[in-house]
């Protein structure tokens, strides 16, 4: 809260307990650096703001705080969804999660869609029907390139994946690669 408070004076440059609509919007820049990229964090905090019955124009103190709980409670419920997505449809045991959610979070705001070798790694590690065996399990450099390949290509053609279920959805696809 303290961390809140600080940026929040930082745009209430009048001291007057309120900030801006601009005030607001670069708040909130500050904040989630990745907000705009993200179609994900977008909604969702367009959602937080609904819910609280905030106009854009600004917020108070209270306000904003009302704000920022009710964003992360629904970041919170997309990740747990998304989690249960990914455990059913492709199988990534609980140690794997957090590793896939974290290479869903960098596809979102990746520039293009790009990923590192070691990224597309452990999504073919997920998506291959012998994944019980990853342990052993070794991609060449053109199975990871074309993999690679095929997620650049889909980001282009339709912007991030937005939802985990369409992260899913492509990686799925994306197992006919071996």
């Amino acid at each position: 809260v303290a961390m809140l408070r600080v940026h929040f004076q930082r745009h209430d440059p009048t001291g007057s307990g309120c900030v801006s609509a601009a005030g607001l919007q670069e708040l909130l820049r500050s904040l989630f650096p990745s907000l705009e990229e993200s179609h994900n964090l977008h909604v969702l905090m367009r959602e937080a703001l609904s819910a609280n019955k905030c106009a854009i124009s600004g917020l108070d103190w209270q306000q904003f705080l009302a704000v920022m709980r009710s964003y992360q409670d629904l970041l919170e419920e997309e990740q747990a969804r998304g989690a249960s997505i990914v455990m059913d449809r492709l199988h990534v045991p609980t140690e794997r999660l957090d590793g896939f959610m974290d290479i869903y979070q960098k596809y979102l705001t990746a520039e293009n869609g790009h990923l590192t070798a070691k990224d597309m790694r452990f999504l073919m590690s997920c998506s291959a029907p012998e994944f019980e065996n990853q342990n052993t399990m070794v991609f060449t450099d053109m199975e990871v390139q074309e993999m690679h390949n095929k997620l650049v290509e889909s980001y282009r053609k339709h912007g991030t994946a937005g939802t985990v279920e369409d992260f899913v959805a492509l990686i799925e696809n994306l197992s006919g690669v071996r």
